[in-house]
């Protein structure tokens, strides 16, 4: 489980991913999905259908990177 009290979105996705994964379906997926894992200093959230990168800094998520499989 990530724990933190705020989520952003970084420039890199609001630039190229946010048209293709809403900012709202990420919210749900962090909060309803269990196979969250830690690749380097990222986090990597795998649904299934959505692929989620994440960084924790500062207590804050920023969605860095978001893809539809």
């Amino acid at each position: 489980m990530i724990f933190h009290t705020k989520i952003r979105k970084t420039l890199h996705y609001k630039l190229f991913h946010e048209r293709a994964v809403p900012f709202d379906e990420i919210i749900r997926s962090l909060y309803s999905t269990k196979s969250q894992r830690k690749k380097g200093d990222k986090i990597v959230v795998d649904t299934g259908e959505i692929y989620i990168l994440c960084k924790l800094k500062n207590n804050t998520l920023y969605i860095i990177n978001a893809k539809r499989k």
